[in-house]
């Protein structure tokens, strides 16, 4: 085999491989970017229901719990507060970026969400 022939076979490889190549990096870049957001909604809702915790008396009265939720918003996450059987459950919700809605359509999930419980009384 002649020098010429395994450049041009080396060339055939690279131009089947690279494809795959570059959609599995896409790939983990968009998992990346995922699990990055799971992380920063859990961290936003951690730093929330610390504030809650320290100003345990405002979240007492059901009334109030609108007007709160839309004072915890930040970075985009979106929070809900409900009483349920002497604990305040808190909903944060943010919507997923535009790179990743592809993966909606693969059945991701279009919303990352995270709950957690607060013992009122």
């Amino acid at each position: 085999m002649t020098r010429r022939n395994q450049r041009g076979a080396a060339l055939i490889e690279l131009a089947v491989s690279l494809p795959f190549a570059v959609l599995l990096f896409i790939g983990l870049l968009d998992l990346t970017i995922f699990f990055y957001q799971r992380t920063q909604v859990q961290l936003t809702l951690h730093s929330a229901a610390q504030s809650i915790i320290k100003n345990r008396a405002l979240y007492t009265d059901a009334r109030n719990l609108d007007r709160l939720s839309n004072e915890l918003f930040k970075d985009d996450v979106a929070f809900q507060l409900r009483h349920e059987d002497g604990l305040l459950r808190i909903d944060a919700v943010r919507s997923i970026t535009p790179m990743l809605r592809p993966l909606s359509a693969a059945g991701y999930p279009s919303q990352i969400s995270a709950r957690a419980f607060i013992r009122l009384k």
